[in-house]
């Protein structure tokens, strides 16, 4: 099942706040785009069961990273709490990822 996703989550009524910016890396470790989301005020935490602990990956001042690495078909999310703490990490597997300059999207297949 592919799920068309956004990186700057437009629409998502949870979120009341937010801070969104992009930019592109050329470097010799990285080439591709990343998206900084800030999520400054939410309507109320989101929290996820991962195997028998809970984890918050959704509340006011929280923070998601987005990398996109250019010619890949996979993107990786990284979740900060309010204390630049990593609570959660994960990849999509992509069948395409699509940029401009106001937003990046992609189609995910596959979610880890």
């Amino acid at each position: 099942m592919v799920e068309r996703k956004f990186a700057d989550r437009p629409g998502w009524s949870r979120i009341i706040e937010k801070e969104f910016k992009t930019t592109y890396f050329n470097e010799r470790d990285f080439k591709g785009w990343v998206s900084l989301l800030k999520l400054n005020k939410v309507a109320n935490p989101l929290i996820k069961r991962m195997g028998e602990k809970e984890i918050c990956i959704v509340d006011n001042a929280y923070i998601w990273l987005q990398h996109y690495p250019e010619d890949k078909n996979y993107c990786i999310t990284t979740m900060y709490d309010n204390n630049f703490k990593i609570v959660q990490w994960y990849f999509d597997i992509t069948k395409n990822v699509g940029i401009n300059e106001d937003c990046i999207n992609f189609n995910s297949i596959l979610h880890y």
